[in-house]
């Protein structure tokens, strides 16, 4: 450590500052509560009355008598209920619901981490704590976030494949060197889990099994993209072997990602029969993506296409000029996904699977227009006279 590094703690004491050290675990501590704030929201409802359906499709699950509605039930809860007679079932589920919620919020808190951290990875810590802060405002989390329904622990598995992929486009990128076997290698391993955690998601909720979609648009846009930019750049006469080198180095990791997820997922519902078979849509709801109010409604349809707008338009630039896609244009993928579900779905279906991506890219219009705003006031205030010295 230099002397000037050195004194800089001891400065910072001398002025009745923390240590730096100090300050990232304030700092660290405050993000992770942010995290569990949609589950702190959620919790107050633990013992609320059964939401419509939610004991039957408990019931059902438990006794197996809907096909793959055992699929989403914790096995130690199923030994548990199992040893109740079955004329009994509904009432110790009626009885032990608080429990059950209890649970699920926990469930929620892992998700809410998951999309903190992420977010924070990609795109920053102030645009991760407006994405939970968004998160947990939306009605499925605000008023639905305690009932039991198979969404929620879906969603931590849709969460995680999202992120090991946005990893995967952090490692894939041009300033990341070292030998392209072990760069090979770790995109094989980050594929291998987030082919695993997308599984689990659809095993839960078949329409989670949208996200192994990803891996494969973002080679195309990756192929397209370094087609142009080799193209551009064919007058140079780069040799063949570096030309080869760069396709393996930005295509090699997607592909990879491509084939496996889209096997791991598949293998995954096929080893569940019971995920694979399930019928439904989803869990049915009263509640949109949206907060019900016509002004918080109108606010979030306009932050979340200013975020929109900006997310594409700084991927679309990384991808036009460098022939790379980045973590955001991961989520990005993943958002444009999962907001297309929920619009062409039938209406009184469960939101979950969209929130977080709503959240985010209302997350980052908010912060766009907060830049524009305070970008307007300092060009609008004009600086303060210096005063003239006397003659």
């Amino acid at each position: 450590m230099s002397g000037a590094a050195a004194q800089r703690p001891a400065a910072a004491r001398r002025r009745g500052l923390p240590a730096p050290w100090l300050s990232r675990a304030g700092a660290l501590c405050l993000l992770l509560l942010l995290g569990i704030l949609p589950a702190l929201i959620a919790g107050r409802n633990v013992d609320a009355a059964a939401a419509p359906g939610e004991v039957e499709r408990l019931h059902a699950a438990v006794s197996g008598g809907a096909a793959g509605a055992g699929a989403w039930v914790d096995a130690a809860t199923r030994f548990a209920f199992a040893l109740a007679p079955a004329d009994d079932l509904a009432a110790r589920l009626q009885r032990d619901l608080p429990g059950l919620r209890v649970v699920q919020v926990v469930v929620l808190a892992g998700a809410g981490l998951l999309l903190l951290v992420f977010v924070a990875v990609a795109r920053g810590a102030l645009r991760a704590a407006l994405t939970i802060l968004a998160f947990a405002a939306l009605p499925c989390v605000a008023a639905e976030g305690h009932v039991v329904r198979p969404e929620v622990p879906g969603l931590v598995g849709a969460l995680l494949a999202a992120g090991l992929l946005a990893t995967l486009a952090r490692h894939s990128a041009p300033a990341v060197r070292g030998p392209l076997p072990a760069q090979l290698a770790r995109a094989a391993l980050l594929a291998a889990g987030a082919g695993l955690a997308c599984g689990t998601a659809a095993a839960f909720v078949p329409a989670y099994a949208l996200g192994a979609l990803v891996p494969g648009l973002a080679l195309l846009l990756v192929v397209v993209a370094l087609a142009r930019a080799l193209w551009r750049i064919q007058a140079r006469r780069p040799p063949a072997a570096t030309k080869g080198q760069v396709l393996v180095r930005r295509v090699g990791p997607w592909l990879l990602a491509t084939l496996g997820v889209l096997w791991l997922v598949a293998f995954v519902l096929r080893a569940n029969a019971a995920g694979a078979a399930e019928p439904a849509g989803g869990s049915p709801s009263t509640l949109g993506l949206l907060p019900a109010p016509l002004p918080a409604r109108l606010a979030f349809g306009l932050l979340l296409g200013l975020g929109a707008l900006r997310v594409v338009r700084e991927t679309g630039a990384r991808l036009w000029s460098a022939g790379r896609l980045d973590a955001g244009g991961v989520l990005l993928l993943h958002a444009g996904l999962f907001l297309l579900l929920q619009g062409v779905r039938a209406p009184g279906l469960d939101a979950t699977a969209a929130a977080p991506w709503c959240a985010w890219l209302a997350a980052e219009g908010a912060w766009w227009a907060f830049w524009l705003l305070l970008r307007r006031l300092r060009v609008s205030v004009p600086p303060p006279a210096r005063p003239v010295p006397a003659p």
